[in-house]
């Protein structure tokens, strides 16, 4: 979640992160920073520790009565039926060992297996059945996309339907509008002929710089629209060969943030496809910033003990991640404006804003160098540090710059526009009130 959403508190795996350190090791962290000023956050350490030292505490019941005699008359039995000699042949093997089962070791079994029986276990991520499929499931640019749509009962007795849609552009160059209002899915694609059995068919030509594409379905004589659930189908492309491509999942990504944002994190504003868009970029380029930046989660599934495993912290891996880029001695625009994210993503506005002034600093051209750095000292605004004033006005020639260098309009010059209305010199204030005409 952003640090606005979360109101700037670590997330509860920093925290337990935090709790888990000597003092000497927490004392060099930023949470310890955080915690030792925010009295909710000192409260939630207390809290943690408690339920360690509660769990330390407990002692593992002994082996149940008869467990052993049970064991071995088992044993016994398989060896008399002579049905599975191998199997009674291991067992008879084992049954020193087995002997050995009591007491503590048994306990420890028992709670195990009640573990995996009890624990609560996840819903399974299925998708539902979707009226509009398509192949192949990652379309190569320039290839042919094929669908296939079975009509909703308010479409069902169309004689022809209009698919329509929105190619997604290179990650940066998107305009967000709400992506779940299908009337902006304006262009007319092709036309949905009826097949034998029922649903509609088309065949799609896609261009040569093909990344995503939305997609839904017009009845133009109803002026109707089907999209899936509130946001619409959506089709991400792959590389030459049909593989993942990070080009097209990024690209996807931009065009989709409204609807697959973390800190949205509501079902319904969600397709009912099982688009993760964040989870494919961590899956196929784990060591690219912007499926961590985005995520809900940082754990890695391994099974049924998933409980008892130790998995990473958003904290960690952007360390992990900082370590890796910020020596680097240029960067990408995409991945200076994830880390922008990340730093939100943990609640660290002082990381946001040194990775925002390197995105000015290198690709001021970017249209999100001039969101970024205003937004990274809008959350700098919000913490009312000592001489805030002479701090973001500092910070006044980054945001000419950003703003010169990028497109017109821009949708980040709002906020530069009240940063400068507010600690900006009184020419300062003149040269951003006249690009307010530019920006409309």
């Amino acid at each position: 979640m952003s640090g606005l959403m979360t109101g700037f508190h670590p997330s509860f795996d920093a925290l337990s992160a935090h709790a888990d350190r000597t003092d000497v090791e927490a004392a060099r962290t930023r949470v310890a920073r955080h915690v030792a000023r925010c009295a909710q956050c000192q409260a939630e350490v207390r809290e943690i520790r408690a339920l360690g030292d509660a769990a330390r505490a407990m002692r593992p019941t002994g082996a149940p009565a008869g467990l052993r005699a049970r064991i071995e008359a088992a044993a016994s039995r398989a060896q008399d039926s002579g049905l599975d000699a191998p199997v009674a042949r291991a067992t008879q093997q084992k049954a020193p060992r087995h002997r050995a089962l009591t007491g503590i070791a048994a306990g420890l079994l028992l709670v195990a297996t009640a573990s995996v029986l009890l624990w609560p276990r996840p819903d399974l991520q299925a998708a539902a059945p979707s009226r509009l499929t398509f192949a192949p499931a990652r379309p190569t640019p320039g290839g042919r996309l094929t669908i296939r749509y079975v009509p909703s009962p308010g479409m069902a007795s169309a004689a022809q339907l209009v698919l329509v849609g929105r190619y997604a552009r290179p990650a940066g160059l998107n305009a967000h509008p709400f992506a779940g209002r299908s009337d902006q899915l304006a262009d007319s694609l092709a036309v949905l002929t009826r097949a034998a059995d029922g649903a509609f068919v088309a065949t799609l030509t896609l261009p040569p710089d093909f990344l995503a594409i939305d997609l839904g379905v017009m009845d133009p004589i109803r002026d109707a629209y089907d999209v899936d659930g509130r946001a619409p189908w959506l089709v991400v492309g792959g590389d030459a060969r049909g593989g993942p491509s990070l080009a097209a999942l990024l690209a996807a990504h931009d065009a989709h943030r409204d609807v697959f944002a973390p800190w949205v994190g509501s079902d319904q504003m969600r397709s009912r496809q099982a688009a993760d868009l964040a989870d494919s970029l961590k899956r196929y380029f784990p060591r690219h910033p912007s499926g961590w930046a985005f995520t809900r989660s940082y754990g890695m599934s391994r099974g049924r003990f998933d409980f008892l495993r130790f998995f990473e912290s958003a904290e960690r891996k952007y360390a992990s991640l900082f370590d890796q880029l910020w020596p680097s001695p240029k960067l990408d625009a995409e991945r200076l404006h994830d880390m922008v994210e990340f730093a939100y993503n943990i609640s660290e506005p002082g990381e946001a804003l040194r990775w925002a002034a390197r995105l000015v600093d290198e690709h001021p051209e970017d249209p999100r160098a001039l969101i970024d750095l205003a937004g990274a000292l809008h959350e700098l605004e919000l913490r009312s540090p000592p001489a805030l004033a002479d701090s973001v006005r500092a910070w006044m020639p980054g945001l000419d710059r950003a703003y010169l260098a990028a497109p017109v309009p821009n949708v980040g010059y709002d906020d530069a526009l009240r940063l400068v209305g507010s600690y900006g010199d009184s020419a300062t204030k003149t040269r951003w009130l006249a690009r307010a005409q530019a920006n409309g």
